[in-house]
């Protein structure tokens, strides 16, 4: 799959799409990337009944995420600014081992509507969390009055899904 917005993608390709979901009006629409930034670039083209959507997967820089999309921060900041307009979400997937006290706040400052968790489903070997952290993201998210949707691969991670 491609990101929309990726900075290889021209304002002109994207504006076009953006123009073809105008014509939709009725339709609600989800754009998710790892380059929020551009969000904020075409803002005004992006249809009022969407909602945007960034991937943070973890506060810590690793190998294994290369360096083409964004730092995660320079994505919450994107995303927080954006949030006052718009309704956000954020994906952790797949969830990378992190510092509660780094992700935590990160999320929680795109005011996301909700977040899901996931694991890695494709075998990538990625550093994850243990049960323990991952289940108290979980928890901080709920107490902050974030919707948490888990997604089924993260039972490996986890075990049995918390109430």
């Amino acid at each position: 799959m491609i990101d929309l917005f990726a900075d290889g993608i021209s304002n002109i390709v994207i504006a076009r799409v953006l123009e073809q979901c105008l014509k939709y009006d009725g339709n609600k629409y989800l754009f998710q990337s790892k380059n929020p930034g551009r969000f904020e670039e075409l803002f005004y083209g992006i249809p009022k009944n969407s909602i945007l959507a960034t991937t943070i997967e973890t506060n810590r820089g690793y190998k294994e995420m290369g360096n083409v999309a964004p730092i995660a921060l320079n994505r919450a900041i994107s995303m927080m600014r954006l949030s006052a307009s718009i309704r956000t979400m954020v994906t952790v997937e797949p969830i990378m081992d992190f510092e509660l006290d780094g992700l935590f706040p990160m999320i929680k400052m795109c005011n996301p509507e909700w977040v899901n968790i996931g694991a890695d489903s494709k075998g990538h070997k990625l550093p994850e969390p243990s049960k323990e952290k991952t289940l108290a993201l979980i928890s901080e998210l709920k107490s902050a009055g974030i919707d948490v949707k888990l997604k089924n691969n993260l039972s490996r991670i986890i075990g049995e899904f918390p109430k």
